[in-house]
């Protein structure tokens, strides 16, 4: 797939973000996710819809503290993202461990067979349309070997009713920023769809790992990120919040009104699901 894709379509070859910022605190979440990963030296893993690899890093830095060496595959589709990727694991791969990745957009992910013990994908499932998640969840499932593990990290609201709203809000960030293919893909699931995903591709347990209100989701920072600081596009995105809030998922999500920036608390959840 051609990964030379036009900037005012492909929101990620001109998205440069801090999201360590955006997403709020992981380090919670990374510490399950962890816990659910043996460090064992004949696993391969996989990191994809990689982004610029931060889970690959936590991963090899979990491996280190054990003193083992890890085999990692990171996959992106868009070539900004993979370039920072292959930069931010380089060091690791000097070090010794196996580091391999592959420019590739994952709805073209090779069928390599039951070869994959564990893999991840983090906040990169909701880039997909709906009809293009359960496709890739069935080829990922035939990806691992038996009893792998694949882990779906997604953010959603914290009921159908609020992930509505949720997707509504980001939906007019994204029309506001200019990022067309987002407004187009994007499709975030609540946590009903992601099981039902999980069942239909197959797989014999499915579990929910991580479950934490800390997407801390606030205009403000987002018009630094997306907006380039454009108080006009921060106003309107502010003012779209409030037509579509009611007083009952204000109190569910803590949104905090400033008058010039919302803050919303939205959920973070990590799937586990075995084939």
């Amino acid at each position: 797939m051609n990964t030379q894709l036009n900037s005012e379509v492909e929101g990620w070859e001109v998205r440069n973000v801090n999201l360590s910022r955006i997403h709020g605190d992981d380090s919670g979440a990374y510490r399950r996710l962890l816990d659910h990963i043996n460090p064992n030296e004949g696993f391969w893993i996989a990191d994809l819809m990689c982004g610029q690899a931060s889970v690959s890093q936590r991963i090899l830095d979990h491996y280190e503290s054990q003193g083992k060496l890890a085999s990692i595959f990171f996959s992106d589709g868009y070539q900004n993202q993979f370039a920072k990727a292959k930069e931010n694991l380089n060091p690791y791969k000097e070090k010794g461990h196996m580091v391999t990745g592959l420019l590739e957009d994952i709805r073209s992910f090779p069928l390599l067979g039951p070869s994959l013990d564990v893999i991840v994908i983090k906040m990169g499932l909701h880039e997909l349309r709906k009809e293009d998640q359960k496709e890739v969840v069935k080829r990922l499932m035939k990806n691992l070997t038996p009893s792998g593990d694949l882990f779906i990290w997604e953010s959603m609201g914290q009921t159908p009713e609020i992930n509505n709203f949720f997707k509504k809000v980001v939906r007019k960030k994204d029309e506001l920023a200019g990022y067309r293919s987002f407004v187009r893909d994007r499709y975030f699931c609540t946590e009903e769809e992601i099981i039902d995903l999980a069942e239909k591709s197959g797989a014999r347990e499915i579990e929910k790992i991580y479950e934490g209100n800390n997407f801390d989701y606030v205009t403000r920072v987002l018009s630094e990120a997306d907006f380039g600081g454009d108080t006009e596009k921060l106003r309107e995105l502010n003012e779209y919040i409030r037509s579509i809030s009611t007083p009952k998922i204000a109190q569910s999500i803590r949104m905090n009104d400033s008058g010039d920036s919302i803050k919303m608390h939205f959920a973070k959840k990590i799937f586990r699901i075995r084939k």
